[in-house]
């Protein structure tokens, strides 16, 4: 009987792994035709959007782009003068309409006020876009305590405290996309960009693990299990899921796509070099945004900007690590001190 068993489950692996290999060969020969054969672009017209850091950059043009698609844009930064500025351009295209806030990313407290704020004024968030960022780059030793505390705090830590304040939202319609950008620097480590790239590995890691989270629990309502906590392992001041919550996100249709831009012209970046410009140079801003929301309408996981750096990247980690060293120091891209 126990031999049986063991011809049984020897049988049953030989079976999943047959099966496991036939579904990747599919998987790789439809990926191939939607790389021919592209989606047309969804409709985002309607949509609520969110976008943090929108007073100058990257966010600015998203504001402006995501207005021009016909959504609601909810525009939120700490500088309240650039930011309405730029609402008041993005409405002046009578397209969508924009609504300014001011708010510090870095304070939870005031971002459950805001959300509070934005279902009074517009209603519930169906795109949550994380932008808001800092970037001092110099050598890791002269970096300062402050320095190094406040790029986490703004471009990890507040990542979090959005999402637990906007993630509800995207609940109560069962659907939603939160987009959050990483960069180039959260793939590979930069000289002078110690911190920096410490905190867009985080912002990946993040996405990453959100997304596995909202992936097995849609799919199995085994899986809600992960969202149901221990009320006595929460503190009191944590939101805790309710049954409901749980039940929407299983029943929910929300995406998630990661950005990794390498440079952009936002006015973070002081210094950048590159051997070859026409293939690693300075992306417009505006031309970024343009391609973020491209990613956002195709349901892309995640993009680089340029786009071939991502699957360049995928490349150069099946190589000995050498080959990537050869290779940047054959390219000279990067970022010089701000000192």
């Amino acid at each position: 009987m126990i031999r049986l068993n063991q011809v049984y489950e020897h049988a049953k692996i030989i079976l999943d792994v047959t099966v496991i290999v036939i579904q990747f060969v599919f998987e790789i020969i439809y990926s191939l035709i939607k790389k021919v054969i592209r989606d047309k672009p969804k409709d985002i017209s309607g949509e609520i959007v969110l976008i943090t850091g929108t007073a100058h950059g990257i966010g600015k043009e998203l504001a402006l782009q995501y207005t021009a698609q016909g959504c609601e844009v909810i525009c939120v930064d700490i500088n309240e003068e650039n930011n309405d500025k730029v609402v008041e351009e993005a409405n002046s295209l009578r397209m969508g309409t924009a609504y300014g806030y001011k708010c510090d990313v870095r304070n939870r407290e005031e971002l459950k006020k805001l959300s509070d704020q934005i279902i009074s004024d517009v209603g519930h968030v169906s795109v949550v876009v994380n932008n808001a960022g800092v970037m001092p780059s110099h050598p890791l030793l002269r970096h300062t305590e402050n320095e190094i505390r406040q790029v986490f705090e703004v471009n990890v830590f507040a990542n979090f405290w959005i999402l637990e304040s906007f993630l509800p939202h995207l609940l109560s319609k069962g659907r939603g996309h939160v987009i959050a950008i990483s960069s180039m620097a959260g793939l590979c480590g930069l000289n002078n960009l110690v911190p920096y790239c410490a905190t867009k590995f985080a912002v990946r890691g993040l996405m990453e693990g959100l997304t596995e989270e909202i992936r097995l629990t849609q799919n199995s309502s085994v899986c809600a299990d992960s969202l149901r906590v221990e009320e006595a392992a929460i503190p009191t001041d944590v939101h805790k899921p309710n049954k409901k919550e749980v039940q929407d996100i299983q029943g929910s249709s929300i995406k998630t796509t990661v950005i990794y831009p390498f440079v952009v012209d936002t006015g973070l970046c002081k210094q950048p070099k590159t051997r070859f410009p026409s293939l690693l140079g300075i992306v417009p801003a505006k031309s970024a945004a343009a391609a973020i929301i491209d990613a956002h309408r195709r349901n892309l996981k995640e993009i680089s900007i340029p786009s071939y750096l991502l699957a360049l990247h995928n490349i150069f980690r099946c190589l000995p690590i050498n080959c990537g060293y050869l290779f940047r120091d054959f390219v000279d891209a990067g970022v010089e001190s701000d000192l």
